[in-house]
C-alpha cells in the first residue's frame, strides 16, 4: 500500500459519432451506455479564444462571489464534476445573476475514489473570493472562460487579483488579461493522498509541490506526476482537502503596485467592449451540453 497523489489529465472526446448527434435513436444510445445531461437542441457552439475580442464576444458576465464549499459528483456522461458553490454573488458586468451560483466544473472524485483534474482550469478554494468570467456559449469542461477566475487577496495593503498560479493581474490589452507580477502567493491546489493496491509494482507518488519563484521572478512550477496505472477496482478512496494559498512573506508595496483591483479589471474589460461595439451578456448554460467524455491518461516516459 502506497500513499499516492492520483491526478489524471482529461481529454474530452465523443464516445462515438452517434453520441454526438442530438438526433441519435434511444436504442443506439442505450447500447453505448450514453445519456446526455439535458436537451442538446439549439446549442451555442464555443469558438476559439485567440485574443480579448474573442473572449469578450463570448462573455455572459463578470461576477464576483465567495466560494462556500466544493463537492464532487459523478454521472456517466458528465463524468466527474466539482460543484463550486458561490455565495454573495454580485454581477459586475453583463447579464445579471442571482446571489448564489454553482459552477459545475470538470474534475473531482471518480466512483473508485481516485481524483481527476484538468490542468488548464482554474482551481478554487473554499472561503476564497473570486472574480469570474462566465461563458455565453455551451461548454464541455466549465462555464468559466478558460482560466479567467481571479482570487481577491489583500497584499501589502492593496486588494488585488491573483491567478490560480499565484501571480497578479496587471492589465487588459487586445491580447488578453495580462499577468506580469512575480509570484505573490503559493499556487491554489488540491492536496490529495490515497491508498493504492495494485498487486504489482507501482511508482512512488510525488507530493504536492506549490510553485516557487524562478530567477526571472515568474512562477516555476513542477509538472504533475504521471497518472497511476492500476485496476480501478483495486483503488481505495483518496483523502483530500483544499488548501488556501499562502501569501509570500516580505512582499513590498512596490511588488503589488502594478496589480489591478477588481474595479480596474472590470472597467478595463468594459471599456474594451465599448470601443469595439461588443455587447456583453446573453445566453448562460449552467450544465454541460456538449459531447460526453472519456479518459485519455498521459503516458509517462518508460510507461507504455
Amino acid at each position: 500500500m502506497l500513499a499516492r497523489r492520483c491526478v489524471l489529465r482529461m481529454t474530452a472526446l465523443c464516445l462515438a459519432a452517434a453520441a454526438c448527434r442530438p438526433s441519435a435513436d434511444p436504442p443506439e444510445r442505450a447500447a453505448l451506455g450514453v445519456t446526455f445531461p439535458g436537451d442538446t437542441t439549439h446549442l451555442v457552439r464555443p469558438r476559439l479564444f485567440r485574443d480579448l475580442s474573442s473572449v469578450v464576444s463570448q462573455l455572459n458576465a463578470i461576477v464576483e462571489g465567495e466560494v462556500g464549499d466544493i463537492v464532487s459528483s459523478y454521472r456517466d456522461c458528465e463524468g466527474p464534476r466539482s460543484h463550486v458553490r458561490l455565495r454573495n454573488v454580485r454581477t459586475l458586468l453583463g447579464e445579471p445573476h442571482l446571489d448564489t451560483l454553482t459552477l459545475l466544473t470538470f474534475g473531482g472524485q471518480l466512483p473508485n475514489g481516485r481524483m481527476t483534474s484538468v490542468s488548464e482550469l482554474p482551481r478554487f478554494v473554499p472561503g476564497g473570493r473570486y472574480v469570474i468570467f462566465l461563458r455565453n456559449t455551451d461548454w464541455r469542461y466549465s462555464p468559466v472562460i478558460t482560466n479567467h477566475a481571479y482570487r481577491v487577496e489583500r497584499i501589502a495593503g492593496r486588494e488585488v487579483l491573483i491567478t490560480t498560479d499565484g501571480v497578479g493581474v496587471t492589465g487588459v490589452s487586445a491580447r488578453g488579461v495580462e499577468t506580469r507580477t512575480g509570484l505573490l502567493t503559493t499556487a491554489a491546489g488540491l492536496r490529495i493522498s490515497g491508498v493504492l493496491e495494485s498487486g504489482g509494482s507501482t511508482d512512488p507518488g510525488a507530493p504536492f509541490q506549490p510553485c516557487a519563484t524562478g530567477p526571472d521572478g515568474q512562477p516555476d512550477c513542477r509538472p504533475a506526476p504521471d497518472p497511476v496505472s492500476a485496476d480501478a477496482s483495486q483503488t481505495s478512496p483518496a483523502e483530500y482537502r483544499y488548501e488556501r494559498p499562502a501569501v509570500r512573506p516580505g512582499i513590498t508595496p512596490d511588488e503589488v503596485r502594478g496589480a489591478l483591483t477588481v474595479g480596474e479589471l472590470v472597467e478595463g474589460v468594459a471599456s474594451f467592449a465599448r470601443d469595439r461595439g461588443i455587447s456583453v451578456g446573453g445566453y448562460y448554460a449552467s450544465h454541460p451540453r456538449l459531447e460526453c467524455w472519456r479518459v485519455t491518461p498521459t503516458v509517462g516516459k518508460g510507461r507504455r
